[in-house]
């Protein structure tokens, strides 16, 4: 199952983290934009049966179903996106991202949101999906998995 991470800062600003193909992404959204998806369920039917509906709520609604989850409805475009392309950094060829464990994918999550603290960008200033460049300076071990260096026991960022 790839890594998948949705969450809003104590700032209101919405995050998604995602390890899919060759890259590694963070999501940011300005504060507003994340509401809670809800499952719109009709009892009558068999869930394998039934049309999947949504209903979308705002984040301080009360009594929220143990079943909703977070999302960023008004378009699918980030306001800002970090986009770390394992192809190019480590040679991956398919989708080595979508094959990291949590553990190998959490000091890649420190990494980008350390980047987007140290940009000192506001959100509410930035242009759509405008992009800023993770740093990549420091050394990350992340698993060969099925990549072009084949035999390695991982590979850095130096």
């Amino acid at each position: 199952m790839p890594v998948e991470v949705r969450g809003v800062r104590p700032d209101g600003v919405g995050l998604l983290f995602r390890c899919r193909g060759t890259a590694i992404r963070l999501a940011l959204y300005r504060p507003g934009r994340a509401v809670w998806q809800i499952a719109v369920r009709d009892k009558a039917w068999c869930p394998e049966e039934s049309l999947q509906l949504w209903t979308h709520h705002p984040l301080g609604t009360p009594d929220v179903p143990t079943d909703a989850r977070l999302a960023f409805p008004r378009g699918t475009e980030p306001d800002q996106e970090l986009v770390i392309d394992g192809a190019r950094v480590w040679g991956w060829c398919g989708h080595e991202a979508g094959l990291l464990r949590p553990a190998a994918a959490a000091p890649l999550f420190d990494r980008l949101m350390a980047t987007v603290a140290r940009s000192g960008l506001a959100l509410s200033d930035l242009a759509l999906s405008e992009r800023i460049q993770p740093d990549l300076t420091r050394e990350v071990a992340v698993p060969a998995a099925r990549s072009r260096a084949r035999g390695k026991e991982g590979i850095s960022i130096s």
